[in-house]
């Protein structure tokens, strides 16, 4: 298989004549894309992160017994721990996606289209369940089934581009989307919900509100750890990883019983 432009291959399933024979067309991402995929998420999660990392020393802060000058003497010893973990579960992170980004191949034939990424399920939509295609805000196409499970990311990167959106036309008409989807849109918004919700558990002292945020706090939680290890976007690395969620759903869910028992 080609690692840029696709080609296509005749195949002839059993039982069928030559003249039925299906044709494939392969796509790939550029070898050299990955750059602007990485500056992305530089972008996006580096000050994310940074925002985590002060609001966490805040809460161990509030909550610590030590005194003004004992914190004093942590900081050069906390502050150095903290930002080597974040380079190195950042630069993991990044390296992950760099493998997902080149094994990345979509695949249109007449009479599917499927999608492979390394170590994560093929997903395949049969030409007739296709529902809308749209190209996204950023240049990425989505590619929609008849199902929430049946949807297909395509890489602003994919190669010959203009080659594929031509294809694309042929089979569905293509939706323009001139606006960020709602859910990019509200990532800021729940990550900021989650940081502020977590600073209420262990630093407020009111039962009703440690009860409200508590209870919302761990519905969040769940949430994003069930529709992680449902996605079929990460591979089984990632989802191990993110079994932490369940580490830090428990801290919460016993620190807001603490606090609510007499």
């Amino acid at each position: 298989m080609p690692d840029s432009i696709p080609h296509r291959a005749g195949k002839l399933p059993l039982g069928m004549s030559a003249q039925r024979a299906i044709i494939m067309n392969f796509y790939t991402n550029r070898p050299d894309g990955f750059g602007e995929i990485r500056n992305q998420l530089l972008l996006r999660v580096l000050p994310l992160a940074l925002l985590a990392l002060a609001v966490g020393y805040s809460i161990a802060s509030t909550t610590s017994a030590s005194t003004p000058q004992q914190e004093a003497e942590v900081l050069p010893f906390f502050i150095p721990l903290m930002l080597a973990a974040l380079g190195i579960g950042i630069y993991r992170s990044l390296q992950q996606q760099k493998r997902l980004y080149h094994s990345y191949t979509l695949t249109i034939s007449d009479t599917t289209i499927s999608r492979e990424l390394n170590d994560t399920t093929t997903l395949a939509i049969p030409i007739q369940n296709i529902t809308r295609i749209t190209r996204n805000h950023n240049g990425t196409f989505t590619i929609q089934g008849a199902t929430a499970q049946e949807s297909i990311g395509v890489y602003r990167q994919v190669e010959p581009y203009d080659v594929l959106a031509a294809q694309l036309m042929t089979i569905h008409p293509i939706t323009i989307q001139t606006q960020k989807p709602v859910a990019e849109r509200l990532r800021l918004p729940l990550v900021l919900l989650t940081l502020g919700l977590m600073a209420l558990v262990y630093g407020a002292t009111n039962r009703l509100l440690v009860a409200i945020s508590g209870t919302a706090l761990s519905a969040l939680l769940l949430w994003s750890f069930f529709s992680i290890q449902r996605s079929l976007y990460l591979d089984e690395a990632t989802k191990r990883r993110h079994w932490w969620i369940l580490v830090v759903l428990f801290s919460i869910v016993a620190t807001t019983i603490g606090k609510l028992l007499p």
